[in-house]
């Protein structure tokens, strides 16, 4: 009997993005952007992300799973 391997591979994307201000304002006080601060950015194309363009696939597995045809 032979092995049965999954195989996948992982994809990366690189992305720049621009800030069209320096600072938040944030209850009528400004907040400065600055240097090593974390941000959480996501990229809609449409109306849909790339993160449920990419788990689209596993959840219609999911859904069809065990299923007769």
């Amino acid at each position: 009997m032979g092995a049965n391997l999954l195989f996948y591979s992982i994809v990366t994307f690189f992305v720049l993005f621009f800030l069209w201000d320096s600072f938040l304002e944030l209850d009528r006080e400004m907040l400065p952007i600055i240097p090593g601060m974390v941000a959480d950015v996501n990229i809609v194309h449409g109306k849909k992300t790339i993160l449920q363009y990419l788990i689209n696939p596993v959840l219609k597995l999911r859904e069809n799973a065990f299923r007769e045809r």
